[in-house]
Order: structure tokens, then C-alpha cells, then sequence
């Protein structure tokens, strides 16, 4: 095949989604309402390996989540005074093949909101709490990007340049040179 003139950068450790975040809470001083900047609140939450997550109180301000004995949603839990939750999921273990799309005549759809970050975290939940999912795919121009296809048989339907293919870690990827 042809090389690529620019490698894709490598995807962060972390992502985070919007989601319930469990058995959490806001404890340590130093993370208590403490920035208005979602983006601090993330590579805080990613330097500290303990952190479930953050939430956004109705004044705007963030505090990370820690072990803890609630659960957190956005506008609901543990009450409406949490404008937003989200939830730290590791990307690492998924292996992410660019211009590639893997399904198994797409008979299972997951929503996401269109971005790539929100759509993978999401699919990587799916994969994970589904045994039989060994793979993902998401489309920017498929359905506006607001869904993914995931699949229990993994084999890449070979070159597909709007698709991009996220693989379990433990799956064999059958027909994948």
C-alpha cells in the first residue's frame, strides 16, 4: 500500500465520557471546586490514578471524583446541581487501524454524538461489557457520525478510508495483514 504522509498522533491514555460514574466521590480538598476549565479537570484527572472522573456543579466549577460511596449523572445524580459527569475510560488496550472497516454486515449499532472522542469511549464500553464484541468501527460521514457498528466475528473489509476500526485487545484479528 501507499505510505500515509502523516502518521496519526497517538490517541491520550484517557478518554472521558458522559456517563454514570459509580461508587465516586468529591474528597480530596485540593480537586474540590477548584477550576472552571474542563480541560484541567481532565489531565488532572488523568495524572491521578485513582480519579473516576469529574463533575461540573450548576456554578460552573469542576471537582474530581474519587472512590467513594455515590453515584454521579449528569442532572440527576446524586442531584440536579450535577450539570455534568464523565467518566475516565483508558484507551490503551484498544489497537485503533485508521482507514479500515470491520463489522459483520452491521446487524449491531450503538449512538454516539458525532465525535470521535465520545463515539470511541462509548464503543469501548459497548466492546467490553458485550463478550462477544471484538471490534468497532465509526464513521465521520456514516449517519453524521452519530453511530458506531460493532462486531462479533472481527475481519477488516479491507481499505475504507472514512472508517476507522478499534480492536479488543484480546481479539484475533482474522485476515488483517
Amino acid at each position: 500500500g501507499a505510505a500515509v504522509a502523516s502518521e496519526a498522533p497517538l490517541q491520550a491514555e484517557f478518554q472521558y465520557v458522559e456517563t454514570q460514574v459509580d461508587n465516586a466521590e468529591y474528597d480530596r480538598t485540593e480537586y474540590k471546586f477548584y477550576t472552571t476549565d474542563e480541560s484541567k479537570a481532565q489531565a488532572d484527572c488523568s495524572k491521578e490514578a485513582a480519579c473516576l472522573g469529574y463533575w461540573r456543579q450548576t456554578n460552573g466549577m469542576y471537582s474530581l471524583l474519587f472512590p467513594g460511596s455515590r453515584s454521579w449523572k449528569s442532572n440527576a445524580l446524586p442531584n440536579d446541581t450535577v450539570k455534568l459527569a464523565k467518566k475516565k475510560v483508558t484507551n490503551a488496550q484498544y489497537e485503533r487501524q485508521a482507514d479500515r472497516f470491520c463489522s459483520d454486515n452491521g446487524k449491531w449499532f450503538s449512538a454516539c454524538n458525532g465525535q470521535e472522542s465520545d463515539c470511541t469511549a462509548k464503543g469501548q464500553q459497548l466492546c467490553d461489557s458485550e463478550p462477544d464484541c471484538k471490534a468497532f468501527a465509526w464513521s465521520p460521514v456514516w449517519e453524521r457520525g452519530t453511530s458506531l457498528q460493532w462486531t462479533k466475528g472481527y475481519a477488516p473489509y479491507g481499505v475504507n478510508s472514512d472508517w476507522t476500526c478499534y480492536v479488543k485487545p484480546a481479539a484475533k484479528c482474522s485476515g488483517n495483514t
